[in-house]
């Protein structure tokens, strides 16, 4: 009996770190659709409704409930300091403090950067030009982050009740 219950709790431990492995795998797709459309609401905010720029990115901060939002809010909150900071430092810093606590890629996190890097800095012409591009490299992104998501999440699950099936065979 006690072999018995030492055995499930085996097999339901090793489960479970295969579904914490692939929680990645399944997270990254839908956060990058989210970064999506934040950043479409961003594009919104500041080319049509001519919101100044650090209260645009609080203001997606507060509409997203998200790991992403504290990336706008943080990038808003730094700008409204006035300490010193340009939107390019401000963005950058916010995506290095908050992007930890995303499922992100170390490339996705680059792309992110780099949109930075004009935002706000070029006319609005090039703003949009700019925003479009981001849209394009970000929806690759979720393509490949989707296909990684189906090869890896199925894995990383089969993998964990197998590993806990193995140790079982072998503890008996």
């Amino acid at each position: 009996m006690v072999k018995l219950m030492i055995s499930a709790v085996i097999v339901l431990s090793a489960s479970l770190i295969g579904y914490i492995l692939s929680y990645n795998y399944v997270q990254r797709p839908k956060q990058i659709k989210n970064l999506i459309l934040s950043l479409q609401l961003l594009e919104t905010e500041i080319l049509y409704m001519l919101t100044p720029l650090p209260q645009a990115l609080k203001k997606i901060g507060s509409k997203g409930n998200t790991e992403l939002a504290g990336i706008f809010k943080e990038a808003g909150s730094l700008l409204e300091t006035r300490r010193g900071y340009d939107i390019e430092d401000a963005w950058q810093q916010a995506i290095e403090q908050k992007i930890r606590f995303t499922s992100l890629s170390e490339e996705d996190k680059e792309i992110l950067i780099d949109f930075g890097k004009n935002l706000g800095s070029i006319d609005r012409e090039n703003q949009i030009k700019n925003f479009n591009f981001i849209y394009a490299q970000l929806k690759k992104q979720q393509q490949t982050a989707e296909e990684l998501r189906a090869k890896n999440e199925k894995m990383y699950r089969s993998l964990g009740v197998l590993l806990g099936l193995a140790i079982v065979i072998l503890f008996l």
